[in-house]
């Protein structure tokens, strides 16, 4: 399982695990220097400046696994 950042780049599986309503669900996290130096943090995280420091985190992204839906790819028209 692999999920791709708005700049192209591969986030790694945290893992999968139920959310809070008991769904399993997909992690995955952006390496922070990654997420640091990208040019479209701005864009892409709630929280931009959690990248700019030692115990900050990068992009986070979670998916639902319940099977009624195709993996979605990301895509910036604009």
């Amino acid at each position: 399982m692999t999920c791709i950042c708005p700049a192209g780049q591969t986030i790694s599986s945290r893992g999968t695990r139920n959310n809070l309503q008991g769904q399993p669900t997909a992690y995955f996290e952006g390496r922070l220097l990654q997420c640091r130096h990208c040019p479209k943090k701005h864009q892409c995280m709630k929280t931009p400046s959690a990248a700019d420091h030692r115990k900050g985190a990068g992009r986070q992204v979670s998916f639902p696994l319940n099977g009624k839906r195709a993996p979605s790819e990301y895509r910036n028209d604009k």
